[in-house]
């Protein structure tokens, strides 16, 4: 587990899946991420919808739509924006974490819950997870 939103190894094997129903290869995407725009994106948004609502790592795989929402600048259906900011509930999530990596992880959650909730269609978001990594480790 990883106290951002992207940082585990279920939110690889969902960004997987989410890049293949796109029809992109994942491979090509991993070395130029801006091959999945907000087109592609929206063209194939009930099809992630469908894999997101059946898929057994709910919570996350929420978290990980909504990350993609933000990074693509796409639509937010209503209902949608509900069960993301559902899922990226503290309250939550307080059992799971260690008590030294609380604060990060609450910290991550909310900045994402608050993008989430201001989200624009058209506008892309970058995540502080995003600006902040370095060799695969967070600076803070």
């Amino acid at each position: 587990m990883s106290i951002t939103i992207m940082g585990g190894d279920d939110q690889a094997d969902i960004e997987s899946y989410i890049v293949t129903i796109c029809g992109l290869d994942y491979e090509e995407y991993l070395m130029d991420k801006k091959i999945l725009t907000q087109s592609v994106f929206e063209s194939h948004l009930v099809d992630i919808i469908d894999f997101i609502e059946n898929s057994a790592y709910s919570r996350i795989a929420y978290q990980v739509l909504g990350y993609f929402i933000l990074k693509t600048g796409s639509m937010l259906p209503d209902n949608i924006k509900i069960k993301i900011i559902e899922s990226s509930m503290w309250e939550d999530e307080l059992d799971v974490w260690e008590e030294h990596l609380q604060k990060s992880r609450k910290f991550h959650l909310d900045a994402f819950r608050n993008s989430i909730i201001s989200h624009r269609r058209g506008v892309v978001t970058t995540l502080l997870e995003d600006v902040l990594t370095t060799t695969k480790k967070l600076i803070f």
